[in-house]
């Protein structure tokens, strides 16, 4: 199971770690206390050997902003002060920012000379936008190469199925792409064939036409 964007690659059900690229904590803290003078509760996600937890800035100014993100993972957040979000001899695998778009898009400029990879979602899973910050060697893309690597599959025998900007990299890696219904007109370009929505069951059409081969669906 590919995780974090492509951060991290675990099997399952055992959860054992096959590979990991984590963001730099100090470039991961210097970015927190910038997100933290826009008045944003900056999120640091760890992940170990044995369990996934969130290391969550106290102040915040607009609570609003990650109301629906933070009661879903009540379980696994620590709060601690901004100035030592990310002080730990650990390094986070992501740091994620909810904002407005036009917030997060003004964040992400400043940031844009920091040595990370950078991810803004106009509307994210959780009804706001989303700004997450990570190694600079991840990408979907790659986690799919190192995974197919590790199963000794050839990247031209396998597929990949997406519909978001951060899904273009893993489309055009795997020997075939395949958009979602409802991806952007972008995502849909780059990819090499479009199936249909999810509300079309766009995902199950792609795997029994490409995956085992029966005849598409009318």
């Amino acid at each position: 199971m590919i995780h974090m964007d492509g951060a991290m690659i675990r099997t399952y059900p055992d959860g054992e770690m096959l590979h990991v690229a984590p963001l730099d904590r100090v470039i991961a803290q210097r970015a927190a206390e910038a997100m933290a003078g826009y008045g944003i509760q900056p999120i640091a996600q760890y992940s170990d050997h044995t369990d996934d937890f969130l290391h969550v800035s106290q102040e915040a100014a607009h609570p609003e902003w990650t109301s629906t993100y933070l009661p879903a993972f009540q379980h696994q957040t620590r709060y601690r002060p901004v100035a030592r979000l990310c002080d730990i001899p650990v390094d986070p695998i992501r740091l994620a920012a909810f904002a407005p778009l036009t917030i997060l898009r003004r964040v992400a400029v400043d940031l844009a000379s920091s040595d990370c990879g950078r991810q803004l979602l106009p509307l994210g899973n959780y009804g706001v936008a989303e700004l997450t910050l990570f190694s600079s060697a991840v990408s979907k893309g790659n986690a799919l190469a190192i995974l197919a690597r590790h199963l000794e599959i050839p990247l031209e025998e396998t597929m990949a199925i997406g519909d978001g900007p951060n899904d273009v990299s893993m489309l055009r890696m795997a020997g075939l792409g395949v958009a979602m219904g409802q991806a952007s007109r972008r995502v849909r370009a780059l990819a090499d064939s479009v199936t249909t929505s999810n509300a079309e069951d766009g995902l199950a059409r792609a795997i029994e036409q490409y995956a085992l081969g029966w005849e598409p669906r009318t």
